[in-house]
């Protein structure tokens, strides 16, 4: 029964990170349609969708081995890769912020998507903070009496 507990916990969690993924893409396309169909704001997904990738090849370059507790370094372990994954990584998730400001200042979208861009963006990053800290955590065993 505890088990099952459990499993329904992580159900549920998942269900609600589905949840916010969703409004976050709703607001993006909301952003493109509500004024005058100006679709250049869902370029900010591309930087979103690429953002993952240099952190994960970095990591696969500098011996992780994908573990979640790859960020505790070993003395004698090459983390250059892994350096510079997380560096391009947050490059890119970056530019995934700034690009509606730059956008916004260029007057190629309004004030209106402007501000449901950025909703999205905090949404969407926050669901998927969520989960890497809640489900990709290392869990500590219990000990033995």
């Amino acid at each position: 029964f505890i088990v099952a507990m459990g499993q329904s916990k992580k159900i549920i969690g998942i269900a609600a990170l589905g949840f916010c993924l969703c409004l976050g893409m709703v607001l993006f396309i909301l952003a493109c349609a509500l004024q005058g169909e100006n679709w250049w704001p869902m370029f900010q997904i591309v930087f979103f969708i690429l953002a993952p990738l240099p952190v994960g090849l970095g990591l696969g370059l500098s011996g992780g081995g994908g573990s979640p507790d790859v960020f505790f370094r070993q003395p004698n372990q090459n983390t250059f890769f892994m350096d510079v994954g997380l560096f391009l990584g947050t490059a890119l998730g970056f530019s995934g912020f700034a690009l509606p400001f730059v956008l916004y200042h260029a007057h190629v979208i309004t004030t209106t998507a402007l501000v449901l861009s950025l909703c999205g963006s905090l949404i969407m990053c926050a669901s998927i903070a969520a989960y890497v800290f809640f489900f990709l955590v290392k869990k500590k065993e219990p000990e033995m009496l």
